[in-house]
């Protein structure tokens, strides 16, 4: 049994009815995912869906606040981001339309470099994972636009979402040097690091794909707009996750309150897992596959409670009358809709 059919197993041994995915669907999905990519769909969706359960118990008018902020505007854009979890994709989704200037704020690369070359490599350079997540938390509690949602926040919401996701990769914390990867850039976190995978019919090019799929178990979900199975899928991967990984698990790993702290993180398992273990070796073999698979699983839910936590944190002084008006907005509005549908109905009755 692979490990892929007995974590299914495991989740419907608790009752959680779960999709599978036949080989071939599988290989044909992963054969049209864009290359540059963090988690894939999969794993940013589950850590916000992490997050979003954990929000809802914690303060259910912030995460309507923020629910409502991140939808603002997907009608006149994207028509199928109207779910929280679903927004943590998008900041991948819009490479495809050209949006390439961002790049650089889905990862912090700092050199794994275990051999001493000399390198010309400045990771502590802006315009990247840390420094954005220091923007986008100033501009979302700007006092400026306080009273307003405005397309600009709902954006950078959603960057947010996304990148809490792409720091708990490791491979969007590091890059390797050795006598193979000595360029400017090293292996480019992974990407030109080529490994032969042969334990499914799954194909990877690079060792940051092979991460990116959550070491070749989750399935891909890129098709849009996401099924309701999908949608099933995810929401019952993450329940069983938060079952697994309570909170009271990774009382140390949760003591760590700033982004730096979860970059170093990260950085370290890159260097002493991700590359240590391989040892130069391009060959992923079922032993590292199932370890990676393991380290996968926390770092989704570390990503999911640090989210939560660090939203709870940045907007804890934001006026509760601010909060209210825009949290249940919508509701609101849905309201009126039913009403109106409603009347226009018993109307063609009469």
């Amino acid at each position: 049994m692979c490990i892929r059919d007995s974590i299914n197993a495991e989740y419907m041994g608790r009752n959680y009815h779960l999709m599978k995915f036949s080989a071939i669907q599988v290989l044909c999905m992963s054969l049209v995912l864009p290359s540059t990519l963090a988690w894939w769909e999969t794993g940013h969706m589950t850590t916000a869906q992490i997050a979003k359960d954990e929000l809802i118990k914690a303060n259910p008018t912030l995460y309507k606040y923020l629910e409502a902020l991140t939808l603002y505007g997907s009608e006149q854009s994207l028509q199928y981001y109207k779910d929280f979890q679903y927004a943590s994709v998008w900041a991948d989704d819009i490479k495809d339309q050209g949006f390439k200037m961002f790049d650089q704020w889905h990862y912090m690369d700092r050199p794994v470099n275990e051999q001493g070359f000399l390198l010309n490599f400045d990771h502590s350079r802006h315009n990247n994972a840390e420094w954005i997540i220091q923007q986008i938390s100033g501009a979302l509690t700007n006092q400026v636009a306080i009273n307003s949602l405005t397309i600009e926040k709902s954006q950078m919401l959603r960057f947010l979402i996304h990148i809490f996701g792409d720091i708990h990769q490791p491979l969007h914390t590091s890059t390797l040097f050795n006598e193979e990867f000595h360029t400017e850039d090293g292996d480019q976190g992974g990407t030109q690091y080529k490994i032969e995978y042969n334990l499914t019919s799954r194909n990877y090019s690079s060792l940051h794909y092979f991460w990116d799929s959550g070491a070749g178990v989750l399935p891909d979900l890129h098709q849009r707009p996401l099924t309701s199975d999908n949608f099933t899928w995810v929401s019952n991967y993450s329940s069983y996750l938060l079952n697994k990984f309570p909170r009271e698990k990774l009382k140390d790993q949760l003591s760590k309150k700033q982004p730096m702290d979860w970059i170093l993180e990260s950085y370290s398992i890159a260097r002493t897992f991700v590359y240590g273990q391989l040892n130069g070796s391009h060959v992923i073999t079922e032993d590292y596959r199932d370890k990676a698979y393991a380290i996968v699983e926390q770092r989704l839910v570390l990503g999911g409670y640090r989210l939560c936590d660090y939203l709870l944190n940045l907007f804890k002084d934001f006026p509760i009358e601010v909060l209210q008006k825009f949290a249940y907005q919508n509701q609101q509005q849905d309201t009126k809709e039913q009403n109106s549908k409603y009347q226009a109905r018993n109307l063609r009755w009469k």
